[in-house]
């Protein structure tokens, strides 16, 4: 955790996954994170992954029995 707070991996282009069960910081840690940067002056979005894909283009070639092709995910 102390090496993501330098952010070398923003001056690498490098991304950043944070992975774990429920309850153990992650959310706290990206937050902390984006702050950081924020102060570095750099820009900074917070998402969850059901925002991620729902901001995606419906995919057309996904058969209607394929679970990404549920109109519902894309509303």
């Amino acid at each position: 955790v102390l090496d993501l707070a330098t952010l070398a991996f923003t001056k690498a282009k490098r991304n950043v996954l944070l992975a774990g069960m429920s309850g153990t910081g992650k959310s706290h840690i990206a937050l902390a994170l984006a702050l950081n940067a924020c102060v570095a002056n750099l820009r900074v979005r917070y998402t969850t992954n059901a925002a991620m894909l729902k901001a995606l283009p419906k995919p057309k070639i996904l058969g209607a029995a394929h679970p990404f092709a549920d109109d519902n995910l894309w509303r």
